[in-house]
């Protein structure tokens, strides 16, 4: 009887370390997490040597799709189905990283604008700005879309605030570098709208703003928005529903 109680605690005792050796195992061969950004590398020269430009962008919020709100990427495999990388995430939130990236790219393109100008204002007025990111779409080794909103309010300006939409579509190569990247550019390119627009607003020497609805026969400038649609192919909108995506882009 003794040997029969030894037998099934050697027994038991090799069940729990063949069992412990799996757990390990399973532990050691799980691939680690990557953590991607967004926010684009800052130009090779001194903080110094950079020009202050002439106005300030406050990006103060970004809204984003809640299928996307988290922190892994979320890709496409289809026209209904996405897939959640669990082991390939954002450093920050999603919006963070849009806003980060919008910001950095916006404000060094409002200094490449305001470069040349001799005479600045004694206080650089601040153009507070709100992002609506409507599709952040991310197609592995095809393309990326983001489609977003925005609206420039002036300080001090009652009232008076220019909205606009920006519509990318940024072909990408296989793997999630490439996919990231994609974005970056995407985001680089909205930028570049939006210090376009508070660069002819502050050229306008903070005059009221005059958009395409108002009835007022005011003589001030006319600032418009961009054409809303940027590096759009229409060979990388996919054959279904292509005519209804390219009308969405469009608009």
């Amino acid at each position: 009887m003794m040997f029969n109680v030894l037998h099934r605690r050697s027994a038991a005792i090799r069940v729990f370390a063949a069992a412990s050796v799996l757990a390990l195992s399973a532990c050691a061969s799980s691939p680690e997490s990557r953590f991607f950004t967004l926010a684009p590398i800052a130009p090779a020269q001194s903080a110094s040597g950079a020009s202050a430009p002439a106005a300030l962008i406050d990006i103060q919020s970004v809204s984003v799709p809640a299928q996307v709100a988290r922190n892994q990427l979320v890709v496409r495999r289809g026209e209904t189905q996405v897939q959640v990388l669990e082991n390939e995430r954002w450093a920050s939130p999603l919006s963070d990283e849009i806003r980060t990236a919008l910001s950095i790219a916006a404000t060094q393109r409002l200094s490449d604008f305001d470069a040349p100008r001799a005479t600045r204002k004694a206080e650089a007025p601040v153009y507070h700005i709100a992002v609506d990111v409507q599709r952040f779409e991310s197609w592995p080794g095809a393309r990326v879309v983001i489609d977003a909103t925005w609206s420039i309010r002036p300080s001090g300006e009652a009232g008076g605030k220019l909205t606009c939409r920006s519509a990318v579509v940024e072909p990408v190569a296989a793997g999630y570098d490439a996919l990231v990247d994609g974005h970056r550019l995407a985001l680089t390119a909205i930028a570049g709208q939006l210090a376009a627009t508070v660069h002819a607003l502050d050229a306008a020497e903070s005059r009221p703003l005059v958009t395409a609805t108002s009835r007022s026969s005011n003589p001030e400038p006319t600032v418009h928005c961009p054409s809303p649609s940027i590096n759009v192919a229409e060979h990388l909108i996919p054959a279904s529903g292509s005519q209804a995506a390219r009308s969405r882009l469009a608009q």
